[in-house]
């Protein structure tokens, strides 16, 4: 990006002052022989390094709004680009990558999307997982990162981790990634599956699971290891209502219950959506205008039919959506 790996941030920082300082026409300026040299290509080249290390600092202050949606298909990426572009605030977009790609296809379009939008890693989608073995999904996690971290503020290291599809090394998977990630000094986001309340292992109207291990709140705190619970970053809930049944969930009750087994996380939902046309106004509407429930409530949400339901942005979900693109 700049002169070389021990230099390119001084470089980069000197380039944007020397922008900012720059005499007008006619003006004279000086430089010492003994300053490192920054050319107008540096400036050019290290301004969005610059502004990739303050958005990424920015995602970090506590307390902050995350406004999020999900990117599945990266295929017309003006439109998706201009949407996100033109929401009211700077929106995160949580993009999917897809099972047996390499991370070179995405490059471009991450780094690109970077530029509107904040970025989460979906480091592979819940459906796919029990087709890796963990030796496989390793390797992927490390790929990706290697090649993206500079433009993915947070890494989704396990995608609705809970699910009864996942296969039975589902979190060996996860803990593997986290480790991957966080020796890598990224962030990272875990996304659970909420499939209902427990009722004492017992099915009712209020679950849709069909072992009462996998219920969300029991499984995390029997399955996932200490590190995991005292350092993720993120945690965030995939809810379907179509799912399970239309229930009504307490979620400041369940957001509490999620603060007793992850009090340093940030607190969210990671995935929402419905296919019914009917509903899909009620539905936006209904989470990203949902009143903050705890102080660790970032928001999320991510929408899973962005794509489909929102972009180009004169379709009318676009609009829906940006009515509640503000901060808390």
């Amino acid at each position: 990006m700049c002169a070389n790996k021990a230099s390119s941030l001084l470089v980069c920082v000197l380039a944007v002052i020397l922008l900012l300082l720059s005499p007008g026409k006619g003006q004279a300026r000086t430089q010492t022989d003994s300053s490192p040299k920054v050319t107008s290509t540096d400036q050019q080249k290290c301004i969005p390094s610059i502004l990739t290390l303050l958005f990424k600092s920015k995602d970090k202050i506590e307390g902050e709004k995350v406004f999020g949606v999900t990117v599945d298909d990266i295929s017309n990426i003006s439109e998706i680009r201009d949407a996100l572009l033109s929401f009211t605030i700077r929106p995160y977009a949580r993009i999917v990558f897809d099972e047996y790609v390499s991370p070179s296809y995405y490059k471009e379009t991450v780094q690109d999307l970077h530029s509107v939008a904040g970025i989460m890693g979906e480091i592979l989608d819940s459906m796919y997982m029990a087709e890796y073995s963990l030796a496989e999904y390793e390797l992927r996690v490390r790929e990706y990162i290697d090649l993206l971290k500079e433009h993915v503020d947070i890494w989704e290291i396990g995608n609705e981790i809970n699910g009864e599809w996942l296969g039975d090394n589902a979190m060996a998977k996860a803990s593997a990634a986290y480790s991957i990630a966080k020796n890598a000094g990224e962030p990272t986001a875990l996304t659970l599956y909420y499939n209902g309340t427990y009722n004492n292992g017992e099915p009712s109207a209020e679950n849709c699971w069909e072992d009462s291990e996998h219920q969300m709140q029991v499984w995390a705190r029997n399955n996932i290891p200490e590190d995991m619970k005292q350092g993720l970053d993120w945690v965030l809930v995939s809810f379907y209502e179509n799912d399970c049944e239309n229930i009504s969930p307490d979620w400041e009750s369940i957001f509490s219950e999620l603060h007793e087994i992850f009090p340093s996380a940030k607190l969210g939902f990671g995935e929402i959506g419905t296919t019914v046309n009917a509903q899909k106004e009620n539905f936006v509407r209904k989470y990203y205008g949902m009143e903050r429930v705890r102080p660790q409530f970032i928001g999320g949400y991510f929408w899973w039919y962005f794509k489909q339901d929102m972009v180009p942005k004169s379709k009318t979900l676009w609009s829906v959506l940006n009515e509640y693109a503000k901060p808390w």
